[in-house]
């Protein structure tokens, strides 16, 4: 999947996740960043249920703030457009700022606030129909 910025490179799916494909994102011959597509929506083994999510993506530190992480995102909504997928969930930190705007520049919309020992999340739905 690519567009004229970047590009999603397919590194494998998980073996321990099937459902679940891992991509690098390219702007030209640079890896910037990491992206995880889970068709089910899941968190780290050491996080509490309410941090499910389809995506969980990475810019590398030195190439964030050029917008990357915007174009990186609007790829994965269209790669699970492509596997048939009708919404995808992500979850934030209230205080991840940036990472707020990269959803809400993809169509992202608020629909769950939890409070909890960690801090606030929260959790948006893009609507893939």
């Amino acid at each position: 999947m690519s567009n004229n910025v970047g590009s999603l490179v397919f590194l494998r799916t998980l073996p321990h996740m099937p459902t679940t494909r891992e991509y690098d994102f390219a702007v030209g011959d640079k890896i910037v960043g990491f992206l995880q597509l889970r068709q089910v929506p899941s968190a780290a083994e050491n996080l509490p249920k309410h941090f499910a999510s389809h995506i969980y993506y990475e810019i590398i530190p030195e190439e964030r703030g050029k917008g990357y992480a915007t174009v990186l995102l609007s790829l994965a909504v269209k790669g699970a457009q492509s596997l048939g997928m009708r919404e995808l969930v992500l979850t934030v930190d209230k205080s991840n700022t940036a990472s707020r705007r990269v959803i809400e520049k993809n169509d992202g919309e608020l629909f769950n606030r939890t409070e909890c020992p960690e801090g606030t999340v929260l959790a948006y739905r893009v609507s893939l129909r």
